[in-house]
């Protein structure tokens, strides 16, 4: 009940919002890729802009943008539900543009959000990330309006600007050798902790290796490893971001012989997100080094076969090479990230093309909302009569 309040409060609180001058809306209309939206959000301050953003609520609990902007942003979390009549409502015609931080909705069949609800258009049109460049559907928007995450050769425009707080290169300590692994998608990791088993007969070097993400430790033989091998499971992001900051290393995990992975010669990764945003030497396979940016001067390179070879290597390399990586990879991420203020400048200027919905598909989308808006109200006295008369029949047992 106090959710559904407090979804109400901040749907209210949009509806109702003066929208200033020279001001963006950047969505999230589902429970994804939240660990981009700092960066976006740092993007367009930079760029001039204030910034709005309205994102799914189990973002915000989930600490995406808990981050101090300068009260420069202001956020608004709500159900998805309220989200699509929100896109719907004459505050959206207020806006410079409006950025859908992911543009395909997952489900099945796989749609553009722009074919799910009729958006009113902002004054300069709308943007978007794609996050699966290979997938097919109708995104709705001109090429030169979506930008993926990389260079890719599938949109003409990027956007690589993974910001997580001004100190995010300076809390690494070298008394502890630190990787990470972190995904939702959970992966063997089998031989990876018995890669660390024989490297900790070898080397008495002090490590640690995080994991965080959809992994049972009940799964593994951990015996020799349990001081050494944290399972941390699913975390939200600030959590994540802490545990970041100290790794030295992470472990993409990138399979070059599963034909899934494949996508990441296209799409990227949110490991690299972290690699580039704190500093975190990537270990990757050569197969997909070349996408990423990375070569020997900011990554660990493995071929097939190789990988127990270079995890040695992350426990021999001096911290003078160490630093030296690291250095570079903050070169490399300032470089994406000034290039992307530079797409997202042109794109801007490029004409979008107004969206022309039917009048069926706008009233059936209201029909869809109201009625998804009452089920949500019975709902909420249904939980209210349950707890009204459960709190009463405690009252006469007492008395």
């Amino acid at each position: 009940m106090a959710l559904f309040s407090f979804e109400e409060q901040n749907f209210k609180a949009f509806f109702r919002a003066h929208i200033p001058h020279n001001c963006v809306l950047i969505v999230e209309y589902q429970f994804t890729h939240g660990e981009v939206l700092c960066g976006l959000v740092h993007c367009m301050l930079e760029l001039g802009y204030q910034v709005d953003v309205l994102l799914h609520t189990q973002l915000f609990l989930d600490k995406a943008l808990d981050i101090d902007f300068d009260d420069r942003a202001r956020v608004f979390a709500t159900h998805p539900k309220n989200i699509e009549m929100l896109l719907h409502t004459q505050q959206i015609q207020h806006y410079e543009f409006v950025l859908f931080n992911t543009l395909v909705i997952y489900q099945n069949p796989l749609m553009s959000i722009l074919n799910r609800i009729p958006c009113r258009q902002p004054k300069n049109g709308f943007l978007a990330i794609e996050h699966n460049g290979t997938i097919q559907y109708n995104r709705m928007l001109p090429c030169h309006r979506i930008f993926s995450l990389l260079p890719n050769g599938l949109y003409q425009y990027y956007i690589n600007t993974y910001f997580f707080g001004t100190d995010t290169y300076s809390s690494k300590s070298w008394d502890t050798v630190e990787f990470l692994i972190s995904g939702r998608i959970a992966k063997d990791l089998s031989i990876i902790l018995d890669f660390f088993r024989e490297i900790r007969h070898i080397h008495t070097i002090p490590f640690r290796l995080s994991i965080t993400g959809n992994y049972n430790p009940n799964l593994y033989n951990l015996d020799n490893l349990e001081p050494f091998i944290h399972f941390m499971g699913y975390i939200d992001y600030q959590k994540l971001y802490q545990y970041a900051k100290r790794s030295h290393f992470i472990l993409c995990l990138l399979d070059a012989n599963n034909p899934e992975d494949d996508r990441y010669l296209y799409d990227f990764s949110g490991s690299l997100g972290l690699s580039y945003g704190f500093g975190i030497i990537p270990i990757i396979h050569n197969k997909f080094a070349p996408h990423f940016m990375l070569d020997s001067n900011n990554a660990l390179i493995y071929e097939d076969g190789e990988l127990f070879r270079v995890l040695l290597k992350a426990f021999c390399i001096s911290k003078p090479e160490m630093q030296q990586k690291i250095s570079n990879l903050q070169d490399l991420a300032k470089q994406l990230h000034k290039q992307s203020l530079l797409n997202i400048t042109q794109s801007i200027q490029t004409i979008c093309p107004k969206i022309q919905y039917s009048r069926r598909f706008v009233i059936k989308f209201y029909l869809r909302q109201g009625y998804l808006r009452l089920r949500r109200r019975v709902k909420l006295l249904y939980l209210y009569v349950k707890y009204f008369f459960s709190k009463s029949k405690a009252e006469v047992k007492k008395s």
